[in-house]
């Protein structure tokens, strides 16, 4: 019988699996965590002082050239012509540059500040990025062992019904029962095998999606631990003050607030003067075997400065104005968000885990009968459904 041979099936010696390892596993494997950590360090390469130019540019400039022309000079009376071939010429020269925004209405101030929230945005997403890995593995490892726990119960019930239908056929074969009893049996056999057949191909499932989440081939194997632990002592408000101060989604919002602050800055300080300075000194030095002039020398110094301030434009610069306040307005609008957003999901959280106080009654898989005539299922134990629950107060964690 199909049903016995499903039973008699061997399992498969696995590996065994623990939560920590497996959440190293993800870390070490997961692509999305050495983006977001090449995103960060270029972030904090981007927050200099120099970068946002606050500092002087100096730069080194040099040249030389060669010449090898024929020449024809016609000179005044008196003096008298030149026409040659092969008439060597040289030239060389060097400066050192250098230019420094004094002021432009502290817009380079506001640009280093802004580079420096953007680096702490950066840094909060890596954390958030990791934080969503380490969720990914610890629901496909529970998954796993929800599911591990539905078949072995979904195995037990198959064993019942296996037995009750064998006995109802016996019975009917030497008179002892109705034909009727051994086909209400087997019908639940019948039923009892399906929901066996579909609860092994979930298994399977969620083990690819677990090997997936670690960063493995989608046929390695592994046995997990069917233990959930609690925390006890959970207060409210306790985890309100550490969400509200540790949550990456929120402070990843926080920080753009910042970061637009600092964008609003930097258009006012569009229509504040400019004021540039300017140094050169500069080397030059150039040879003629022809000419009039036939050689000459320079060496000096040159400095200078620049101030300009906008008086009309078309209101282009008003226009960056009003745009970026208005960001700034809607990155503080986000920012709220998120926070009744975050205290939301840790409400729904602290109900569930709040349903889940008390220890899982288990129905004994006896004979299932009246169960099915009062509707009470199959018996099976929603582990995974537990879990996803305790993924929400990790999230807010």
């Amino acid at each position: 019988m199909l049903a016995a041979a499903l039973l008699a099936a061997p399992a498969m010696a696995q590996d065994t699996l623990t939560l920590g390892t497996a959440v190293r596993m993800a870390l070490e494997q997961e692509l999305g965590v050495r983006i977001a950590a090449n995103s960060a360090l270029a972030a904090e390469e981007l927050a200099t002082p120099g970068n946002a130019g606050l500092l002087p540019r100096i730069d080194a400039t040099a040249q030389g050239s060669y010449n090898n022309n024929y020449s024809r000079l016609d000179f005044a009376e008196g003096i008298p012509d030149v026409e040659r071939s092969g008439v060597e010429s040289t030239s060389w020269g060097a400066t050192l540059q250098a230019a420094w925004t004094v002021f432009n209405g502290n817009g380079n101030r506001a640009a280093y500040q802004r580079s420096i929230a953007a680096a702490g945005v950066a840094g909060i997403a890596e954390r958030g990025v990791r934080e969503a890995v380490v969720l990914q593995a610890a629901a496909a490892y529970y998954a796993v062992a929800g599911l591990e726990e539905n078949l072995t119960i979904t195995e037990d019930l198959l064993r019942t019904s296996l037995e009750r239908y064998q006995r109802a056929e016996d019975r009917a074969t030497v008179g002892g029962g109705g034909r009727l009893d051994a086909l209400n049996a087997l019908v639940d056999l019948q039923s009892d095998s399906a929901t066996w057949i579909g609860s092994r191909q979930a298994l399977e499932q969620a083990r690819n999606e677990l090997a997936v989440a670690l960063g493995q081939e989608p046929d390695a194997r592994w046995n997990v631990s069917r233990t959930v632990r609690f925390t006890d002592g959970l207060v409210l408000e306790d985890l309100e003050r550490t969400a509200l101060g540790a949550n990456a989604d929120l402070l990843i919002a926080r920080g753009e607030v910042e970061v637009s602050a600092q964008d609003a800055r930097m258009a006012r300080a569009l229509r504040w003067p400019r004021l540039d300075l300017t140094g050169r000194y500069g080397i030059t030095d150039q040879k003629n075997e022809v000419g009039v002039v036939l050689g000459s020398f320079n060496a000096g110094f040159t400095g200078g400065g620049s101030l300009s301030m906008p008086i009309f434009d078309g209101g282009r610069l008003a226009a960056q104005q009003r745009v970026a306040e208005l960001q700034l307005e809607s990155a503080e609008l986000e920012a709220e968000r998120a926070r009744l957003r975050l205290l939301a999901d840790l409400h729904n959280a602290w109900t569930a885990i709040g349903r889940l106080d008390g220890p899982l009654a288990v129905p004994q898989p006896l004979d299932r009968g009246p169960q099915r005539a009062q509707g009470l299922g199959d018996g099976r134990v929603d582990l995974h459904g537990g879990a996803k629950r305790s993924e929400r107060l990790l999230i807010v964690a």
